[in-house]
């Protein structure tokens, strides 16, 4: 396995996601089994969604994706904190998002008439809630916002962990936040023929199943802490990344799956892990044909034949830039749990797709994050020793 020297350390969550607000809620949610996603109908949509319920501060923010990414990021620190972690003099943050403050800057247009407050519409700009953050706990570090479609999120603590391990920050926050199930974004989505529309979560979204309709439309904002400082107690490590890009279409990943596959090798290779070592892939698994076809076909080409698949966004819905970062917080938390939240298969599945709840055995995971466009990211985690 990789050398400890090579690890970053997640040591901090924080959770927003449509099972509520907090890391428990999410949890518990996941091993219900049940998905968070209810029934949506717009003026010209109907379907599935999971959406973040209402809540936070709005002394914080007029917006739910400002309220929510102070809230989860919030959990983080304070989650972090509590296991042992002592901020450095360099922490820096990541934002991971696909289409941002869709809501907020719809109700500027269409309901406001183009005009609010100064400082509400400053809390409109991608820049804005980051920085506040920042600002709260005095985090003077780098920080940037990351933008790859669906990757985004594994994308942005690939980048946190070379930070790390080349001195750039001491820490790094990672926020993952994407509030984007509007009246146009999902007609358009639709229009795209990616989502699941008809029938319960289950039966709609089913990743590496037959008969699966697409994704289910999601929102979420998932915030992990980076470090590579000793003191504080990791949920997992991340030992290495890949990333690639596959230069084909606008939408479709390319069906030969070339440069998935190349990620994932990458990623290993970064870890300093085999094959062998790979007991579970935490897909993307979005449930579209093409997508989940390539996964599993990368899947079987390359790995041992033990390896398991498993995705969860039948559960917590597609967060799109938040997927990312969300999964690897689920991932994390089967290390600390003993137990992977993989939903119940309900249709002829690929081999590899495990079956409701299941004991996490030892072994490192990678994680595998995909956007539309050709965006292929993966992350190898495993808790190390001592």
């Amino acid at each position: 396995m990789a050398a400890g020297s090579r690890a970053s350390a997640i040591v901090g969550m924080g959770a927003v996601t449509g099972y509520g607000w907090g890391v428990e809620h999410l949890w518990n949610g996941l091993i219900s089994g049940k998905s968070s996603a209810e029934p949506i109908e717009f003026e010209e949509f109907r379907g599935l969604a999971a959406m973040i319920p209402d809540g936070g501060d709005e002394e914080d923010s007029i917006t739910l994706f400002g309220r929510a990414l102070y809230g989860s990021g919030r959990e983080a620190v304070e989650d972090a904190r509590a296991r042992g972690w002592q901020p450095g003099d360099r922490v820096g943050l990541i934002l991971c998002s696909s289409l941002g403050e869709a809501q907020g800057w719809r109700e500027l247009y269409f309901e406001r008439d183009r005009r609010m407050r100064r400082r509400h519409f400053l809390q409109l700009l991608p820049s804005t809630a980051p920085s506040m953050l920042m600002a709260e706990y005095g985090f003077t570090g780098p920080s940037m916002n990351v933008g790859a479609a669906c990757a985004s999120g594994a994308l942005g603590i690939l980048i946190a962990h070379q930070w790390l391990a080349t001195g750039f920050a001491s820490d790094v926050v990672v926020s993952g936040t994407d509030l984007s199930v509007t009246p146009e974004t999902a007609w358009h989505f639709r229009e795209l023929g990616v989502v699941a529309l008809e029938g319960s979560p289950e039966q709609a979204c089913r990743p590496f199943q037959e008969g699966s309709q697409g994704f289910i439309a999601g929102e979420a904002s998932a915030t992990v802490i980076l470090t590579r400082a000793p003191e504080a107690r990791p949920y997992v490590h991340v030992l290495g990344g890949g990333y690639t890009h596959d230069a084909f279409h606008p939408i479709a990943i390319k069906p030969d799956g070339v440069q998935v596959a190349r990620a994932w090798s990458d990623a290993l290779a970064d870890a300093g892990v085999t094959v062998d070592d790979i007991a579970y892939v935490n897909a993307h698994g979005s449930g579209t044909l093409l997508n989940d076809t390539v996964e599993a076909g990368v899947a079987d080409h390359l790995l041992a034949e033990r390896t398991r698949l498993y995705s969860t966004k039948m559960l917590t819905g597609h967060g799109l830039g938040a997927g990312g970062t969300l999964e690897t917080a689920i991932a994390g938390l089967t290390y600390e749990v003993g137990e992977i939240p993989a939903p119940a298969l309900v249709a002829t599945a690929h081999p590899r797709a495990l079956d409701g709840i299941t004991p996490r055995a030892p072994g490192a995971t990678l994680k595998s994050s995909i956007g539309m466009g050709g965006y292929n990211c993966a992350l190898v985690l495993d808790k190390l020793d001592g």
